[in-house]
């Protein structure tokens, strides 16, 4: 219920001449290995003029064995791939990380282009680490799309996962045409091997 910044200045800031030095947003931190990584949405501009601002958008990842002095990495961990028809051509952002059996999951907002609709394909992607610093794996198709709910047709974005016992919880927001916006609940069992969806529309 009560809360004090500690320490009251920034943990992570921008810095002139750095990849994300227009504006640093929606960090997670996950424990792995020994040490804390956090990870957050950047741009290198403050906040570009539509319609191209969100094409910016990357996901850095720093370091940190106190969680309070980070280290941030030379460049930004994942950016826009710029493939025609890939799933993340023109944006990534919103990182949502979880680590279960020695894999550091980063689960991330993306926008392509469905190269058969021409239209725009928002979905969840996932990518994973054995260490969280290196060897990093994007699964080739998104886990989640726009078009799967009735409730996410316009949008679907801001994964959150945590593990609960051997349960993964993956949250996530959406909305529909009628700009109602909703938050989404998936579960995976993961020692059995068995997968359960559950989807439950909250009013925001």
């Amino acid at each position: 219920m009560n809360w004090t910044l500690d320490p009251p200045a920034p943990v992570l800031t921008v810095t002139a001449g750095q990849w994300d030095e227009g504006g640093n947003e929606t960090p997670a931190v996950v424990s792995f290995g020994g040490k804390y990584h956090m990870f957050w949405t950047g741009y290198p501009d403050a906040w570009p003029p539509p319609p191209n601002a969100s094409l910016h958008f990357r996901i850095g990842h720093a370091t940190s064995t106190d969680g309070i002095s980070w280290t941030k990495d030379a460049s930004f961990l994942l950016g826009p791939s710029g493939v025609p028809g890939d799933f993340a051509e023109f944006i990534v952002g919103e990182p949502g990380p979880v680590v279960f059996n020695n894999t550091l999951y980063l689960y991330f907002t993306a926008v392509g282009v469905d190269a058969g609709l021409a239209a725009s394909l928002q979905v969840v992607g996932v990518m994973t680490s054995a260490d969280g610093l290196s060897g990093w794996t994007q699964d080739p198709a998104p886990i989640r799309r726009l078009t799967d709910f009735p409730w996410t047709q316009r949008e679907i974005r801001s994964p959150g996962a945590f593990l609960d016992g051997t349960t993964l919880r993956l949250y996530f927001a959406g909305d529909d045409l009628v700009y109602h916006g909703r938050v989404g609940h998936r579960t995976d069992d993961l020692l059995a091997g068995a997968v359960s969806f559950a989807v439950r529309n909250l009013n925001c």
